[in-house]
């Protein structure tokens, strides 16, 4: 990502090639062009929404460290974990009780 530069509309750069590219990455409907217009003002507003910023449609830190955060890999399962989970003891299966039944 960017170093938080503030890309607000009828911009013209680098950081906005790379707003846009992240953006189609996360599957909003954007124009590629580096040029902030009303489609990727469209997008940003949407996408502030779906994360719960403020809409206001300008791309400045906290937008940025948003879009970090939905495009960051994800961690992967290992192969300990899976282990662990498959030794981790199971809960024993209770008999259903019976109505009316008496132990002699």
């Amino acid at each position: 990502m960017t170093a938080w530069l503030s890309v607000t509309n009828n911009a013209d750069t680098h950081a906005t090639y790379q707003l846009q590219t992240t953006l189609q990455t996360l599957g909003y409907s954007v124009a590629v062009d580096g040029r902030f217009g009303v489609g990727t003002g469209r997008a940003v507003v949407a996408f502030q929404r779906a994360s719960a910023l403020e809409p206001d449609g300008n791309c400045g830190p906290v937008t940025w460290a948003a879009l970090e955060k939905a495009t960051a890999p994800k961690p992967k399962k290992t192969k300990a974990a899976d282990d662990d989970a498959e030794a981790a003891p199971k809960a024993a299966a209770k008999k259903p009780a019976t109505k009316g039944a008496t132990k002699k």
